[in-house]
């Protein structure tokens, strides 16, 4: 058998000689000139994509940036990430499979929104910002999450967010500065 495209045997599962069964994997042959990437969107931004899209991507790892194409979007919501699953099919020089790379899409644009660290979001959906020397919770909207951060509604220019991990912030808690 030979495979349609040039690639390298990334796993053998027969040795040379050996009898082998009809449908009995004999190994993994990957092309290593074009790959299909598998990434998670949220619904809002696979709601802006279409098959034959294109998105480039980059490494954290190495320098360059490559262009994906959408091949297909799946029809189905990863109920543990509430995200959909998209693929893309990339090529280019320095790829390797395996690689963990970051898609920079440009179709959505927000307004009055704000990034915060997730780690400051409360379970309930606030931050925590000092007021008059007071603590309170804001309740905010979340719009986007992204690796290490959150996009919000709800905040304003003037709000001093309290993003410092201290002993215990409580809500009435009194500061003096």
């Amino acid at each position: 058998m030979v495979a349609p495209y040039n690639g390298l045997v990334t796993e053998a599962l027969a040795d040379k000689g050996s009898l082998v069964s009809p449908g009995q994997m004999v190994g993994t042959i990957i092309n290593n000139q074009h790959f299909e990437l598998e990434a998670a969107a949220s619904i809002e931004v696979v709601s802006k994509l279409k098959v034959g899209d294109q998105i480039k991507f980059q490494s954290n790892e190495i320098e360059g940036d490559w262009i994906g194409t959408v091949i297909r979007i799946n029809e189905i919501v990863d109920t543990k990430t509430q995200n959909i699953p998209i693929y893309f099919d990339i090529k280019g020089p320095n790829l390797k499979a395996g690689m963990y790379l970051e898609g920079v899409f440009m179709g959505i644009s927000y307004g009055n929104v704000f990034t915060i660290p997730s780690s400051i979001l409360t379970r309930d959906d606030k931050v925590l910002l000092l007021k008059d020397g007071v603590i309170i919770g804001k309740p905010v909207e979340l719009v986007e999450f992204m690796q290490d951060s959150i996009l919000v509604r709800g905040l304003s220019n003037q709000d001093l967010l309290i993003a410092n991990q201290f002993s215990v912030p409580v809500e009435g808690l009194k500061l003096s500065m």
